[in-house]
């Protein structure tokens, strides 16, 4: 029987469809370098809702940009906002040095590769009274939903732009409704806290996966 993997990325749809994926260089669970968080907004809905906890590791072979088992594309971070202040928000990573991204009508470009998105039924849309419509991504093997809001209109594109070394470019998964790299720009690797270890609330994960399924 080969050996066990475990699954070190959000699961918020396909959950054991995640945890048959090989991703290699799996992240171990060590209590003395992990923070949580409680989750103050919905910019990562609806993978995190209010008040949910998210647990990070802080050691520093997984806050790296360039050792085995460090940051990769798809994962959640926790970081300090640019600025002098000591907010902190959460943002899943869209680009690594040397990426070239891109967003044309609220369409991702990695590298010149457009994010593909599965249309995703939902039993109930509406939260506070919008109605999102959702859409399952899987980047690098890490499966996650993005919701946007339809009555939003991109009033801009971003224009191509590559991340200089040492920064990492986030996306929230509340697409239409949230603060970001489309906003402040590249985050510096001094300004990254951690990086996802798991999920919190397996009760909410197990609600999540009942009422989505693929749209026809």
């Amino acid at each position: 029987m080969g050996e066990k993997k475990a699954y070190r990325g959000l699961a918020s749809v396909d959950l054991m469809e995640a945890f048959n994926i090989d991703e290699g260089g799996l992240r171990e669970l060590d209590f003395t370098k992990n923070r949580a968080f409680k989750v103050p907004s919905l910019f990562m809905y609806p993978n995190y809702f209010f008040d949910d906890v998210l647990t990070v590791s802080t050691d520093p072979r997984s806050v790296c940009l360039s050792c085995q088992g460090g940051i990769q594309l798809g994962e959640v971070i926790a970081f300090y906002f640019p600025g002098k202040n000591k907010k902190i928000g959460f943002g899943r990573v869209m680009g690594l040095p040397g990426d070239e991204i891109e967003i044309k009508n609220k369409d991702v470009f990695i590298n010149g590769k457009m994010e593909i998105l599965e249309p995703l039924q939902n039993g109930n849309s509406k939260l506070n009274l919008i109605n999102f419509e959702y859409f399952k991504s899987n980047i690098k093997g890490i499966i996650y939903v993005i919701v946007k809001d339809p009555a939003k209109i991109e009033k801009e594109s971003y224009r191509l732009q590559s991340i200089p070394a040492g920064h990492i470019y986030v996306l929230a998964d509340n697409r239409d409704h949230s603060l970001d790299s489309r906003t402040f720009g590249a985050i510096s690797i001094t300004k990254i806290i951690g990086v996802e270890i798991g999920m919190s609330n397996q009760t909410r994960v197990e609600k999540t996966l009942s009422r989505l399924k693929p749209r026809q």
